[in-house]
């Protein structure tokens, strides 16, 4: 009960409010996985290997997928918990005890008769009140001695003597106000939390013909939940064609990948991924990437007849006058090739014309053993190697994600949105009706909008002092 007690203090939930709002800063500042692609971290870890390992050590670049960051966010979770649970507990509380009458403090008091106009008739005001939509809540009669007062209140308020006490209140469900949007909000985080702990999400590069195989080994870079391990989607996916298109401003107006999504049995679907149109197969849902670019594929024959094919997949550029650029190591040889690739010699288009590629091959960091320009189908000789510029083909990144159903989340929502309205749509109000000694005063309360509600009130006086 002590922990409960502690979470719920307000330094202590006001720390927990800080500490989320900068790790989601950090979220912000610091490149996350699920945005960047991979050639970007992979030259990250290059030039900075240190600082790489510790962010990826810390999980700095999956803040939302973090251990760290989803036990700050269930502690949240528990935290508005426990007080949506004092707050029934104390609306159950009020809700059952004995009728309170507020301090003068508090309330608006209004003498509205004495005398001969104080033999009120109950039936017409409780007539009257309940056109106003109050409802009669409380009414007591009691006989009080000055040297010994009958309290009819709890050890909290001053007690006030009566002779007869009528209570109307309107709109009490606006106690009920706060319970409700929190309740909302808690239902969010739950679904937050489990959508965050079960997620799985993967990314991969296709070419244009190529089959990828679903299986978790052969995703580029996978984002898992705490509680998954393995990511398998179940079926193979072949890309036909990538499609895309450019505004005048070099923006991206449309891009598009066509697939053949291929089950179990070998059945072939044709489906059209976009930015905006998603496919869903079997519960996996496959977004378009906004990383896509070109592959080059290069055949090396060594001098004793072995063979080597490598593709090297470029990004694509922000500009139509920049060159797709990429800077790699040639599998199994000691050679590095720096690559500018240009689909069209006119160095002004992203479609394929006529390429051109400035290609320096590069022995260890600093010894140049190739330096020129070469076109498909060239062959050049580096070091007794025999390295040929085989094709040039399109590719796609695509993203395969599968979380749990969000439907909490909406109905959290729509419950936390009913919340907000009762809170600010539907101030609650209680009036007091009290008779005393020949007099009959009128008090009253309410938690909101106290301007206007005294023009109410100043409307029931007069009522009531025509009864």
């Amino acid at each position: 009960m002590q922990f409960f007690t502690t979470i719920t203090k307000p330094k202590f939930v006001i720390s927990l409010i800080i500490l989320t709002l900068i790790a989601s800063f950090i979220g912000v500042m610091i490149p996350q996985i699920d945005d960047k692609s991979p050639s970007y971290f992979e030259e990250w870890k290059l030039k900075s290997p240190q600082t790489f390992y510790i962010v990826d050590l810390l999980q700095l670049n999956r803040v939302y997928t973090s251990v760290w960051f989803l036990t700050l966010v269930f502690i949240i979770m528990l935290s508005l918990g426990y007080s949506i649970y004092q707050q029934v507990k104390r609306n159950i509380k009020v809700h059952s005890s004995s009728f309170i009458v507020h301090s003068k403090e508090e309330v608006h008091g209004k003498d509205i008769c004495s005398n001969e106009q104080s033999m009120m008739n109950y039936e017409r005001i409780i007539k009257l009140m309940r056109k106003r939509r109050y409802k009669l809540v409380y009414s007591l009669s009691s006989v009080v001695h000055a040297d010994n007062e009958q309290s009819t209140m709890n050890d909290e308020r001053p007690t006030m003597n009566y002779e007869r006490i009528l209570v109307f209140s309107k709109n009490s469900i606006n106690r009920w106000g706060g319970v409700i949007f929190h309740s909302g909000l808690f239902l969010i985080i739950v679904a937050a939390i489990v959508g965050l702990s079960f997620q799985k999400r993967g990314f991969v590069q296709v070419m244009e013909g190529e089959v990828f195989s679903g299986r978790h080994e052969d995703f580029l870079v996978r984002n898992l939940g705490i509680f998954q391990k393995r990511f398998d989607v179940g079926f193979k996916t072949q890309l036909l064609k990538f499609s895309h298109e450019y505004w005048e401003t070099d923006q991206i107006k449309d891009i598009s990948s066509s697939v053949n999504v291929i089950d179990k049995d070998g059945n072939m679907i044709d489906k059209t991924i976009a930015v905006n149109t998603a496919v869903k197969y079997k519960g996996i849902n496959i977004y378009q990437s906004f990383d896509y670019g070109y592959a080059l594929t290069f055949v090396l024959k060594s001098p004793d007849g072995k063979e080597t094919v490598t593709h090297f997949l470029l990004d694509h550029p922000d500009k139509r006058t920049k060159p797709f650029v990429g800077k790699t190591d040639f599998p199994q040889t000691p050679y590095i090739f720096n690559m500018k690739f240009y689909p069209d010699i006119s160095m002004n288009s992203f479609h394929l014309g006529k390429p051109i590629l400035y290609l320096q091959v590069l022995k260890g960091i600093n010894n140049m053993v190739f330096d020129g320009l070469v076109i498909p189908g060239n062959v050049i000789k580096v070091e007794g190697n025999l390295v040929r510029f085989y094709s040039i083909s399109q590719w796609s990144g695509l993203i395969y994600a599968k979380s749990p159903d969000m439907s909490l989340a909406y109905a959290g929502f729509f419950i936390s949105c009913i919340g907000v309205s009762i809170i600010f749509l539907l101030p609650h109000k209680e009036i007091y009706i009290s008779h005393k000694d020949n007099v009959v005063s009128l008090y009253s309360r309410t938690n909101r909008y106290k301007p206007l509600f005294k023009e109410e009130m100043e409307k029931i006086k007069e009522e009531l002092s025509e009864q």
